[in-house]
């Protein structure tokens, strides 16, 4: 089977790397073919080759429907994926004109295409509104590359955020938490692993961010911070860094909205909701070594299990087979 997915602009690249550039050495394995196209530089000759494949996935670009009836080629099924609250944006909501136009395109989308892959149950929920056939393929990652460093004796408890410069406002309002923490534990080394330097009151580790460092730095941590914000966009989210997190066997503490709260439960993690929970489970696991490296052996089983990215693969290709 040929399979292409449609992304759009810089803003997906990331997710798709996530969802399906992995995927494609398991795929070929099997005599599979997938191939990612960014449809904002597509040429003439793009168009007329789609009916080459014999799926093709919409990875959320909301196309117009000019370019949308360009992609619905006869005899070909065409899927929509997405693993964001693509109805909305994070902090500022859309104006009335552009959430009109944001509105109609998503009902285009998703009315029409055969079957929609979507990232967690708070996301289904919205897709099948305008389509029954939803189906859940979780974010996946491959554990052969995310995985626990070898445990060494240190003198510091290292704790740690990564993510994307348009998250780190996140973190940044976790600042009088953080600092309070420091200032009652001064015993740890606090860590960002991203490509913008946050604005913290604290001392701490700026670790500018490189794909080949990921791994890396995820790993050297002992507890893995998960702050979100209650707003309908973080709420449908699935954080792939709390999975990077606890794929390397990082216990995390975080807020448990929307989506996380599929992936954060008790065994492998600690909920908070407020400044003074933040710090006071921070001060637990720092003075319980042994506590933040069970919940990081719990987070580890719990990726194996859901979000496998061979189990995963599998999952998906099995959807697209059924659907020729």
């Amino acid at each position: 089977m040929k399979t292409l997915v449609l992304a759009y602009g810089a803003a997906n690249a990331a997710s798709t790397t996530y969802r399906y550039r992995a995927l494609q050495n398991l795929w070929a394995a099997q005599g599979h073919e997938l191939e990612i196209a960014p449809v904002n530089h597509a040429s003439p000759d793009f168009w007329q080759q789609l009916g080459s494949y014999d799926a093709i996935i919409n990875q959320k670009a909301l196309l117009s429907g000019r370019l949308g009836r360009r992609v619905f080629v006869p005899g070909r099924p065409v899927f929509f994926d997405f693993d964001d609250a693509i109805w909305t944006r994070p902090r500022r909501p859309y104006s009335w004109w552009t959430q009109w136009r944001v509105n109609r395109r998503i009902r285009y989308w998703l009315s029409r295409v055969r079957c929609i892959f979507v990232a967690n149950e708070y996301l289904a929920t919205f897709a099948q509104r305008f389509n029954p056939r939803v189906a859940v393929v979780p974010m996946a990652l491959d554990l052969e590359i995310w995985k626990p460093r070898n445990e060494r004796p240190k003198a510091v408890v290292r704790i740690g955020w990564a993510g994307a410069p348009g998250n780190l406002w996140h973190l940044e309002k976790l600042g009088v938490a953080l600092k309070r923490m420091l200032e009652l534990c001064p015993a740890i080394q606090f860590s960002v692993f991203c490509s913008r330097r946050p604005n913290l009151d604290i001392p701490f580790e700026h670790v500018p961010f490189t794909p080949e460092k990921g791994v890396e730095f995820v790993s050297s941590l002992d507890i893995g911070l998960l702050p979100l914000q209650d707003d309908p966009y973080t709420l449908g989210k699935s954080p792939i860094k709390v999975l990077q997190y606890m794929s390397c066997a990082v216990a995390v503490v975080g807020n448990a909205r929307g989506a996380a709260a599929d992936i954060l439960n008790p065994e492998n993690s600690i909920a908070v909701s407020s400044d003074e929970e933040w710090v006071n489970a921070l001060q637990r696991l720092v003075k319980n070594p042994s506590e933040y490296r069970a919940f990081g052996r719990a987070g580890r089983r719990f990726v194996e299990r859901h979000h496998n990215l061979r189990d995963i693969s599998k999952r998906l290709l099995d959807h697209l087979l059924a659907e020729r």
